[in-house]
């Protein structure tokens, strides 16, 4: 995202000119904004689980869909490109912040990012939602993780993997709803979510569907109790 006086920026005489000389290699001036010191960081390897946004992307039934408006700015008007889109704050993979169920939990902007890089633990639970489409990741699938990998470490997020990615580019199989309206996919269950909050200490939960409930949920009571109660969730 752009910061805010990102377009005084690119009014002031030499801006552009200065930013291509940069990129190019060539004089460096001072920055407008001050510099942070980096702080050293290492990993195994990074996956991308996002997926593009596009009007067709699957939002839960009821909330609006992404909306693509006409650009603020284009290179042949402005000599710069600036889009503009309409969407809610649950369209696409994104995070839960704590205020989502809570009027008193954290907001995004409040949110530590520390608690955003965390070692993940990706239980696959892709072959039994083969069979069930609305399946659960159960204590007994964490606990067959810990007996292959060892214990879930405290302060880490936990990401099921039920295979439902495949399904991201027809929104109707992805809700899947069936004729009497109830939605099928996977999600955790309530079990299986406290056993992580309160016996593993866990930063949040992750799921490749629309919500961390599974989809026949009639109360979901995974969303509102984790995400008051965790850092973030995902989904």
């Amino acid at each position: 995202m752009c910061p805010p006086k990102f377009l005084d920026l690119l009014r002031t005489p030499g801006f552009v000119e200065q930013a291509v000389d940069r990129a190019g290699g060539g004089p460096v001036v001072d920055s407008p904004w001050p510099s942070q010191p980096v702080q050293p960081f290492s990993f195994a390897h990074v996956v991308d689980l996002t997926h593009a946004l596009s009007p067709a992307s699957p939002v839960f039934p009821s909330l609006p869909a992404f909306v693509v408006e006409q650009p603020f700015a284009t290179h042949e008007a402005h000599g710069v490109s600036i889009n503009r889109y309409t969407l809610s704050d649950h369209c696409g993979t994104h995070f839960d912040a704590p205020y989502h169920v809570s009027r008193h939990g954290l907001h995004t902007d409040e949110v530590p990012v520390r608690s955003l890089v965390a070692p993940a633990v990706v239980i696959d639970i892709g072959e039994k939602a083969n069979h069930d489409h609305a399946a659960l990741v159960t204590p007994a699938d964490l606990l067959a993780w810990e007996r292959r990998y060892g214990r879930i470490p405290a302060g880490a997020a936990v990401l099921m993997a039920s295979g439902w990615a495949a399904r991201i580019d027809s929104a109707q199989t992805y809700v899947n709803t069936d004729a009497s309206g109830v939605h099928h996919f996977p999600g955790f269950s309530v079990e299986s979510a406290r056993f992580l909050l309160d016996e593993r200490d866990v930063v949040g939960i992750g799921v490749d569907t629309l919500s961390l409930d599974h989809g026949p949920t009639q109360n979901f009571a995974i969303r509102t109790g984790c995400v008051r109660r965790s850092t973030c969730a995902t989904s």
